[in-house]
């Protein structure tokens, strides 16, 4: 659907995305991994056609983008972009999801029935006549998304469509994306942080640290500053809450991720061990050989464990833990 060769895309003199070569595949649905400001949302906006990417070019649907073509704009209508704040207009959800169809020229009667269609799909017909002032945070992701697929697109490109949206959306809002890709067959992707969550949703996983694409999966993502004490050692500051020791001659800002099988997790406080923080846990899955598990240390860290450690363990949803990061498990990018 999407071929990008050699593209560079700066802000001033700062570089957001560098991406030598990376193919999306037709009818597939693609999760966008990485920490804020690795330019995933400005990857959507190029893919979206909305930002001009300033060396190399990009390919849509085998064809060269010109971005100073005069049918731009119809390219532009194949793609739907849903941003992670999305805004509706005051008046009812219908008009809203209306307002695109009527000003591509769609009659009334075809208007109403893909309004109908576009609701089913969010599962949201119930709020067809609802002021949209009055919906939730996921109530407008979801219309939104059906603002879009409304008109109905080939591409449907999704910015962070989970954050700060509570549980009982996000699970509704993945079982959308399911539902339209099987359904519709609509290229998707869509944006996070949840590593956990990304590959439940799909087995096509991409990563961008410092703007460029990583390889392989990636676990724990996060901002952190390197500290240097007097004594000459670094600490970590994730996020501004967790602190690491950890072996590195990087100081300052930097991009991480923690490796999930280097992770060990203790039911007490261990003695003599650097790295150690208490935790909650907060959900438990199963993998095929192995156990996840997602604690909140302050941050969301995920560890694996052996199934026979688990069950020997004992440990459930909301059991207090110690939770120990070697300095090794840290890598920086």
């Amino acid at each position: 659907m999407f071929e990008i060769r050699q593209m560079i895309k700066q802000y001033g003199r700062r570089t957001v995305l560098d991406i030598e070569a990376l193919v999306l595949e037709k009818r597939a649905v693609y999760a966008l991994l990485g920490p804020n400001g690795s330019g995933k949302t400005t990857l959507l906006e190029i893919l979206a056609l909305l930002q001009r990417p300033d060396a190399g070019e990009i390919l849509f649907d085998g064809r060269r983008i010109d971005y100073f073509a005069r049918d731009l704009f119809i390219l532009r209508r194949q793609i739907g972009l849903v941003q992670q704040n999305p805004v509706l207009f005051t008046t009812s959800v219908s008009k809203n999801i209306a307002f695109g169809l009527k000003i591509r020229g769609i009659d009334g009667k075809e208007r109403e029935k893909r309004v109908d269609e576009a609701l089913s799909l969010v599962d949201m017909r119930q709020f067809k006549d609802v002021p949209a002032q009055v919906l939730s945070g996921g109530e407008t992701q979801r219309i939104a998304m059906a603002m879009v697929l409304a008109c109905m697109p080939r591409v449907l490109l999704l910015d962070e469509p989970f954050a700060s949206v509570d549980v009982e959306n996000q699970v509704a809002i993945e079982r959308i994306v399911h539902q339209i890709h099987s359904e519709k067959g609509i290229f998707i992707i869509f944006t996070s942080h949840n590593v956990e969550q990304a590959f439940r949703i799909s087995p096509r996983v991409l990563s961008l640290s410092h703007g460029r694409p990583v390889t392989g999966r990636v676990h724990n993502l996060f901002y952190g500053d390197v500290l240097e004490e007097e004594t000459g050692r670094k600490r970590c500051r994730i996020q501004g809450i967790l602190e690491l020791f950890v072996d590195s001659d990087r100081t300052g800002r930097v991009r991480l991720s923690i490796d999930p099988a280097q992770i060990q997790l203790f039911p007490d406080a261990p003695a003599d061990m650097e790295n150690v923080v208490p935790a909650r846990v907060v959900q438990i899955g199963d993998e095929a050989d192995r156990i996840r598990i997602t604690g909140d240390a302050g941050v969301l860290l995920t560890l694996w464990m052996a199934k026979e450690a688990f069950r020997a363990s004992g440990l459930t949803v909301g059991a207090h833990v110690f939770i120990r990061i070697p300095g090794g498990a840290v890598r920086f990018f």
